[in-house]
């Protein structure tokens, strides 16, 4: 992503990419010892929300992406890798689980698929190899779960978590945001199974709700942020503790690019 694309307020390239990520992993450790002055924390989820790869899904992309998205597999997995060996070695963790879904940038075919969305992503590959990487290592420390559909469900505590990408959201830039057709869609995905928190990305903007955590972005603000009309924040992912009791309680961002 060039400047110019954002009035010169953001870019992103392969090598500010692997330097965010590094980021990412050594301040979200930060966090982890800050709140361990008050907290145990032997477990962390690790959710990876999709749209770590963009796949030739406009004809633009053909010149614009840095790498091809096989290429993009590989590096992936590599950064994945990095970061979680890191935390292995220095995070002091008995539990590290890996909630993964796909995203709509990630998919290997130009429409969209409904029944197939996780088979027809590079992303699903990408988890399936990861999985049997830390699988052949005997790494028992390391739980994968690769998406079977749009959603992936783990239970923390007595707790429902409900992961997705958010492109499941229709949202047209209406003067409430996404959370009221976030809220409308919470409702009725509760009527079959019923969460406790969604979280979810795709959104470009960090926001945390009652019932719901946006992710925020690695890339930040791009075209895609000034089309839905996003707010402007720096790169960043969300961080939050899940108490056994009192459910989701501290959240914060985890800066990129410092």
């Amino acid at each position: 992503m060039y400047p110019g694309t954002v009035n010169g307020i953001n870019e992103y390239s392969i090598n500010i990419a692997r330097k965010r990520i590094q980021n990412l992993f050594r301040n979200g450790l930060k966090l982890v010892e800050m709140v361990r002055s008050k907290s145990e924390i032997n477990t962390l989820i690790l959710a990876l929300l999709g749209d770590l790869i963009t796949g030739y899904i406009h004809e633009e992309l053909l010149e614009e992406n840095e790498l091809s998205p096989t290429q993009a597999c590989v590096e992936v997995l590599d950064l994945l890798t990095a970061g979680i060996d890191f935390l292995l070695k220095n995070a002091k963790l008995q539990q590290i689980i890996i909630p993964c879904c796909c995203g709509n940038h990630g998919r290997t075919t130009i429409k969209p698929r409904v029944s197939t969305y996780s088979q027809n992503s590079f992303e699903w590959l990408v988890y399936k190899f990861l999985e049997k990487q830390y699988k052949d290592r005997n790494e028992h420390r390391v739980t994968v779960i690769p998406p079977d559909g749009y959603f992936t469900h783990i239970l923390v505590y007595d707790k429902l978590i409900r992961f997705h990408h958010g492109d499941g959201i229709k949202y047209q830039g209406g003067v409430g945001g996404v959370e009221i057709p976030l809220n409308k869609a919470i409702a009725q995905w509760n009527t079959a199974r019923t969460a406790y928190l969604d979280v979810m990305g795709h959104w470009h903007s960090r926001k945390c709700s009652r019932n719901f955590a946006i992710n925020g972005s690695v890339i930040g603000y791009n075209p895609y942020s000034i089309k839905i009309k996003a707010g402007f924040e720096p790169p960043c992912q969300s961080f939050f503790l899940i108490h056994p009791e009192w459910g989701k309680t501290v959240e914060a961002p985890i800066l990129l690019d410092s």
